[in-house]
């Protein structure tokens, strides 16, 4: 049922600045993840759709490319060809990506 959807975190699901929010039985559909700016979370190269929910951020990427600056309320969609990514700041982001794994009909 409709409790197998929640999923309840701690803490120490944060300690690298990025915890799933979805059951793992979402994977196939897509990546969604809370994101803690605060600890300086970096990725690879994925297209995501970021959203801010509390703060401001800043999205790096590249090494001569100045940040994106995002505040509470902004939304930014991060292409693959960006590589990989940081994101710093004080903001609590949710990070919107593809499936992990293709769903099977």
């Amino acid at each position: 049922g409709l409790e197998a959807l929640v999923v309840r975190r701690d803490e120490s699901d944060t300690a690298t600045g990025r915890a799933s929010i979805l059951p793992s039985e979402a994977s196939s559909y897509f990546g969604l993840e809370l994101v803690r700016a605060a600890l300086s979370p970096t990725f690879p190269a994925q297209f995501a759709v970021l959203v801010v929910l509390d703060g401001h951020a800043a999205l790096e990427w590249g090494v001569e490319r100045p940040p994106l600056r995002l505040v509470r309320g902004e939304a930014a969609l991060v292409p693959f060809a960006a590589g990989p990514t940081t994101i710093r700041g004080d903001a609590e982001l949710i990070r919107c990506t593809p499936p992990t794994t293709p769903a099977t009909p």
